[in-house]
């Protein structure tokens, strides 16, 4: 059987985790894209979300898909972003899978069993609204677009800046 922890390991496992998070994080605000996949492998979670910050569409699709078992929020960013990397590269039919299994993930996610918290499923909710918006754009429904922008909140100003300007 496996030892129980004591809480301050814990807590050191905690600040060492978000301490790499910090540093992928600031190897893709300097642009770093070599940086951050040579650590895709040993944090794929956190390279994703700095692939997305960087636009690297194509390191985005060749991660390989984060188990079940994976905690619900990254395989959500995982869906998201190779929905957004379809979108971006104008491939829709990338897209299209992705967001369909994003809107299973969050059905799933609503069944009173799953017990998630109302703020996680707040934050998927807006992970399919923002999908929604490049849905619409790529059906070249710009007004209807427009409309849903409007009403999305919690996207990355950098992200609401490029689909304001697509929707105008």
């Amino acid at each position: 059987a496996a030892e129980a922890r004591h809480p301050a390991d814990m807590e050191e496992w905690r600040l060492a985790e978000a301490a790499e998070a910090f540093r992928i994080d600031s190897l893709a605000s300097a642009g770093d894209v070599a940086a951050v996949r040579q650590l895709a492998t040993a944090k794929p979670a956190a390279a994703l979300r700095a692939f997305v910050r960087l636009g690297a569409w194509d390191d985005v699709l060749a991660l390989p898909l984060f188990p079940e078992k994976a905690p619900l929020r990254d395989r959500a960013d995982q869906f998201h972003a190779r929905a957004l990397a379809g979108f971006s590269l104008q491939k829709p039919e990338l897209a299209f899978p992705e967001l369909a299994r994003l809107q299973i993930l969050i059905a799933n996610a609503r069944k009173p069993a799953a017990g998630t918290a109302p703020e996680t499923l707040q934050a998927l909710e807006t992970l399919e609204a923002e999908l929604q918006v490049h849905n619409l754009l790529s059906r070249g429904a710009a007004k209807a677009a427009a409309e849903r922008l409007q009403a999305l909140r919690g996207v990355p100003a950098e992200r609401l800046a490029r689909l304001a300007n697509a929707s105008s």
